[in-house]
């Protein structure tokens, strides 16, 4: 498999090529950035593990004018110098914090006003003493990515298109991980093909499905069936996250071990020991090489491998100590120099815990 990355410097023109910023009632607040793109080649007859390492369109940089309100596991976030269209950014965009006690939480934006924006909490609250959301934080309001918008149907050569909708028919499928069942070992629980040059969901009766969110922070699966017999390649372009910090929620269980399907929305590779995860109560180092005593693992896929339904290829996991390292569970060699490559989704499997508590990973960029 070739992968490039490619990260550009600040590019006002390119920024424009890419149409990564709105016009109208939200051009005042365009800003210039560095964009890049990263492309993956997909093996025929095979499941490549991918991400959305790039931000797509960016439709408001700003700052809050009061203090949030919630209600009903949502909150309002209030603007004093904008004019936004009436529910521009509902369902499909969200909000990240770049300032303030929650930079790098992301939430749904469900509504928004001429001067607000309602948010999904989904549990969080952003009123936690010592903890709180303040008038002045600033944001930022980015489009999610979607089937229609990182695959479009009209210029497709990722995804090969299926003849029609009968199952044996099908071609090349996205697969979605199951990030709600409690477990390990989980099959995907959302798959979608392209069809009469539109997405289809084929586990909800076909129906329409170009709107699905790619979440920033998790993987979905390239399936091309033995039918598709030449590799496609996928490349994606936008915007480099440039905030100090993006917060990626871990779940845990109190009667068993937990996968997490991970990804990390950062458009370059990153050793394991540039990841900034074993340091931080996200994730729990092991006190030895026994694997009795193994807690927290990463499992990494390898995309050149070909095959259908593949088990991850690696497993590592963090050895506590002075000085501590990175161990690969096959072998037992250190691994602290193994890199996660752009684009590469992965899983982090969180060990039991007394309370089932989810925790937070703060990722920091290495550019």
């Amino acid at each position: 498999m070739i992968k490039n990355t490619l990260i550009l410097g600040q590019a006002a023109v390119a920024l424009a090529t890419c149409g990564l910023l709105t016009t109208g009632a939200q051009a005042q607040s365009a800003t210039s950035e560095p964009v890049g793109y990263n492309t993956v080649t997909c093996l025929p007859d095979s499941d490549t593990v991918l991400s959305a390492p790039l931000t797509a369109e960016k439709a408001h940089q700003g700052a809050i004018s009061a203090a949030p309100t919630e209600n009903a596991d949502q909150a309002v976030l209030t603007f004093s110098d904008t004019s936004f269209d009436t529910d521009a950014f509902a369902s499909l965009y969200y909000v990240t914090f770049t300032s303030g006690n929650k930079v790098g939480n992301y939430y749904q934006v469900l509504s928004n006003t001429d001067n607000s924006i309602t948010v999904a909490l989904n549990g969080d609250t952003l009123l936690a003493s010592g903890n709180a959301v303040q008038s002045g934080d600033s944001l930022v309001v980015a489009k999610f990515w979607t089937l229609d918008t990182l695959f479009p149907p009209a210029d497709q050569v990722t995804v090969v298109e299926s003849s029609s909708t009968s199952a044996r028919n099908r071609r090349t499928q996205i697969l979605l991980p199951d990030s709600v069942s409690k477990g390990i070992n989980l099959a995907p629980n959302r798959v979608m093909y392209l069809s009469g040059g539109a997405w289809l969901e084929a586990t909800n009766s076909n129906v329409e499905a170009g709107s699905t969110i790619i979440w920033p922070d998790s993987y979905f699966i390239v399936r091309h069936p033995s039918s598709v017999t030449e590799a496609t390649t996928y490349t994606i372009s936008g915007g480099v996250d440039m905030n100090p910090s993006i917060k990626i929620p871990l779940f845990t269980n109190t009667d068993s071990k937990q996968d997490n399907f991970i990804a990390i929305p950062r458009p370059v590779g990153v050793k394991l020991k540039d990841l900034g995860l074993h340091e931080t109560e996200a994730f729990v180092s092991s006190s030895s090489t026994s694997a009795r005593n193994r807690k927290d693992t990463i499992l990494v896929y390898d995309n050149n491998n070909p095959g259908l339904n593949k088990a991850p290829s690696k497993i590592y996991y963090y050895v506590s100590g002075s000085p501590g390292n990175w161990v690969d569970a096959g072998d037992g060699s250190v691994s602290d120099d193994v890199e996660l490559e752009a684009s590469q989704g992965f899983i982090i499997r969180k060990a039991e815990t007394v309370d089932g508590a989810t925790v937070f990973w703060n990722n920091t960029p290495t550019y």
